[in-house]
């Protein structure tokens, strides 16, 4: 699980509109598909509610860096402030992470017209955008 962190935590980047807030938030989910492992590690260390996960200062300092970008984002008026940037910030990477998290819950509810990876990550990138689009646009 390390290097696959550390590989995601180098590149956080900076949402500079609304149009990029969708890749913002899917930094490191485009690795889903071939390492879908750290969802699912995410996920079993919530199981486990452990009053501190492994290496969790490096990590916090990695997530509140994307906290900060969808903070300053919203204070400039490019995302919506609807709701709070660490809010915001923790269900872009919810909505991301649980195509992943789950695929047998993905692969049943598109029974019919089953998503590939570009269909999902589509999907992904709109539901970004509606949650970060500024209600007066």
């Amino acid at each position: 699980m390390e290097p696959h962190l550390g590989a995601s935590a180098s590149s956080p980047g900076v949402p500079g509109d609304v149009a990029l807030i969708g890749q913002h938030g899917l930094v490191g989910a485009d690795d889903d598909p071939e390492h879908p492992e750290l969802t699912r590690l995410l996920l079993w260390e919530g199981l486990l509610d452990l009053p501190e996960v492994p290496d969790e200062d490096s990590r916090t300092a990695y997530y509140r860096t994307k906290v900060a970008a969808f903070t300053r984002a919203q204070q400039t008026h490019l995302i919506s402030d609807d709701m709070s940037g660490p809010d915001l910030a923790f269900l872009i990477l919810a909505l991301a992470g649980w195509w992943y998290a789950v695929p047998q819950m993905a692969r049943m509810m598109h029974a019919d017209d089953p998503a590939t990876q570009e269909t999902a990550r589509e999907a992904l990138m709109r539901a970004a955008m509606k949650l970060a689009t500024p209600t007066s646009l």
